[in-house]
């Protein structure tokens, strides 16, 4: 099944499966080692499986060739997202360890483990960056 990426979800709670939401608005559950490959705008032949209780669940996915990027429409078709620069340095940093963390499960994903890890992370980029590449000593 050829599918395009609208959105995705990730867990809400360790061991638990995320959402993918296509273009044309079908969901599929999708668990966290598949979630990781699948990138919004991006087109994917992707396999299913529905459970006894309905879920139908992406089992594997391969990408398809090439893709509308996010924030860019195809002909015809309407988009929301804005077209967004990749983030770089610090932002970049703090967004890949995060996204590592929680589909890790060390960080549940909660408003408060968050911010606590966002901050963690922040002080952490900020302290081992320079412009000389070298270890900054923490203000005592």
């Amino acid at each position: 099944m050829l599918i395009e990426v609208k959105e995705t979800h990730p867990p809400k709670a360790a061991n638990r499966s995320g959402t993918v939401v296509t273009l044309d608005g079908q969901k599929f559950d999708c668990w966290p080692n598949v979630l990781s490959r699948i990138r919004i705008g991006m087109r994917y032949e992707v396999e299913t499986s529905t459970n006894d209780r309905g879920f139908t669940s992406i089992t594997q996915v391969k990408p398809a060739g090439t893709a509308t990027p996010a924030g860019f429409a195809r002909e015809g078709a309407a988009t929301a997202t804005p077209a967004v620069a990749a983030p770089s340095g610090e932002a970049e940093f703090v967004g890949r360890v995060l996204h590592a963390l929680i589909l890790k499960g060390d960080v549940i994903y909660n408003t408060q483990q968050l911010e606590k890890a966002t901050a963690l992370l922040r002080g952490i980029w900020n302290n081992t960056s320079s412009d000389q590449g070298h270890y900054r000593q923490a203000a005592e």
